[in-house]
């Protein structure tokens, strides 16, 4: 709300509280008791509101410095401007802005590659880690409403069973496999409960395959191998859409850099696992960083 539209609105308050006072006196004196109390209740109600009011324009204040101070830091070349930067990021309370300002972090971070300190290359993990939390932020709407629309379907019975066997098979979501390069793509490979634990078998030959290649030369497609982690897909967030329900797939971005990394990457996930993975599109914008999903039965 703009200030001059409620400033407008307390006005208006005020005038209310003189005509309720006025027509009180016509009335009873019970009448004019409890008009009284409900006009020191909308009083009490605007003074509240305009408390609030000025402390939501403290905080945008805040945000904004805080942006300003940021894009500063981003614009040095000194040490410690890329650690300080993302200290301040994480102090960002919009979780749209903050993804913004993690691209940009990440971004300065590949400027500079050749030049970062062990610090600033933590900074930049945090960066990604950052962009990653954001993707997943945007598809979980989508994901909790078509799981509500799931369990209310009246053909439940025809959900993918899963077996005890792939239930064991599941480790902690996000396991780490494999560090790699801090500026290196990062990939999540994903098992999938409707596959079953085949699915969790194909997905850990994979990782520890990417891992060994991490190890050995650091790169796929030219490209710098980041972290590698395991991940697990419920059969519930599959059915939400965006997923490659049953099959086997490498998503990227529409960057032809990822492109070829993906292309790369389903090559190896068939060397590693013995069966075919296609390279697809991924709807999450996340930069320097691909999934792969090991969802065949």
């Amino acid at each position: 709300m703009a200030e001059g539209s409620f400033n407008n609105w307390v006005s208006g308050i005020a005038a209310l509280l003189g005509l309720v006072s006025t027509g009180a006196a016509s009335y009873g004196a019970w009448q004019a008791e409890l008009a009284k109390q409900k006009a020191g209740d909308a009083q009490l109600a605007a003074e509240a509101a305009g408390r609030a009011f000025e402390e939501m324009q403290y905080r945008d204040k805040q945000q904004f410095e805080l942006y300003g101070k940021i894009e500063g830091l981003l614009k040095e070349a000194s040490d410690g401007s890329l650690v300080l930067a993302a200290t301040y990021v994480a102090l960002v309370g919009d979780p749209r802005a903050k993804a913004v300002w993690c691209a940009a972090v990440l971004n300065y971070a590949h400027i500079r590659e050749t030049a970062l300190t062990p610090a600033e290359r933590n900074a930049v993990l945090y960066a990604k880690e950052c962009l990653s939390d954001a993707a997943e932020q945007r598809a979980e709407p989508v994901a909790v409403a078509a799981a509500k629309i799931v369990a209310g379907a009246a053909a439940v019975a025809a959900a993918p069973t899963v077996t005890a066997s792939a239930t064991a098979a599941r480790w902690p979501d996000k396991k780490i496999v494999s560090q790699g390069k801090a500026l290196g793509y990062d990939i999540d490979v994903f098992a999938c409960e409707s596959g079953g634990a085949a699915s969790s078998a194909r997905a850990q030959q994979l990782a520890e395959r990417l891992a060994l290649q991490s190890s050995q030369t650091g790169k796929i497609a030219h490209a710098d191998l980041g972290r590698v982690r395991l991940r697990w897909l419920s059969a519930d967030q599959e059915a939400s859409g965006g997923y490659p329900v049953g099959r086997n797939q490498v998503q990227a971005d529409d960057d032809r850099s990822e492109e070829r990394i993906a292309e790369a990457l389903a090559l190896l996930a068939g060397e590693a696992t013995g069966q075919s993975f296609s390279a697809g599109r991924s709807a999450s914008g996340t930069d320097f960083y691909l999934s792969v999903f090991a969802c065949a039965p």
